[in-house]
């Protein structure tokens, strides 16, 4: 019987995010936010994160690879999961007691970005220390260096 060396694969490490686009159609956005609603557009939702961008471009190209990612054990970390490509679910951890990274983007009526809120808290060290026999096997590990320091 012949021993088959196991295929290096790319690895990425990055973030997965849950991404709302939201476009305000009124003339007059103020400086001051101020509690005020205003008209706008139904919101856009996508998959995200410089990772997951770099993951879903290499499988694109290449064929295969495993994508480290973390989301948490809620609706938009389910939802964040069927957005992503089935061949980037594989290695996508739940990590329970933290909320799926999520970017709420607002936009005026010229798509020109007028605010983000982003909650990254899901991020840490721990989500590489369990996928390290994925690292001992890529042929090139690629880092999304947007993750946060804590």
């Amino acid at each position: 019987m012949e021993n088959k060396e196991e295929e290096k694969l790319p690895v990425v490490i990055g973030a997965s995010i849950f991404d709302i686009k939201i476009s305000i159609c009124d003339d007059d956005i103020p400086i001051t936010m101020d509690g005020a609603m205003y008209k706008g557009k139904q919101p856009i939702q996508t998959a995200g994160g410089v990772g997951k961008n770099l993951a879903e471009s290499i499988y694109k190209l290449y064929g295969k690879i495993n994508f480290i990612s973390v989301i948490g054990d809620d609706i938009m970390g389910e939802s964040l999961l069927q957005l992503l490509p089935e061949a980037l679910r594989c290695n996508v951890e739940k990590m329970h007691g933290y909320p799926t990274a999520s970017r709420t983007t607002i936009v005026d009526k010229n798509g020109d970005v007028k605010l983000k809120l982003c909650d990254m808290e899901i991020y840490n060290v721990d989500m590489i220390r369990t996928h390290t026999n994925l690292l001992y096997l890529a042929c090139v590990i690629i880092i999304d260096g947007h993750l946060p320091v804590r």
